[in-house]
């Protein structure tokens, strides 16, 4: 599992993507695409991680290089 460090020596970006409850499953579903097909594409990819709210308005990721 990825960990969000103080002082580490990569970035992390965190993203907050706002959506329609009905529409959250496939946010989530283009977000995980992206982290597999595209991200370890880039130099120095490290991590990411894909995370859903409960109540369905939002989908949060974030990345590490």
């Amino acid at each position: 599992m990825p960990q969000i460090v103080s002082g580490a020596e990569y970035a992390t970006f965190i993203n907050t993507f706002r959506c329609d409850p009905s529409s959250q499953d496939e946010v989530v579903r283009i977000n995980i695409a992206i982290v597999d097909d595209v991200a370890p594409a880039f130099p120095g990819f490290i991590s990411a991680a894909v995370h859903r709210s409960t109540d369905g308005a939002r989908v949060f990721n974030y990345l590490q290089w």
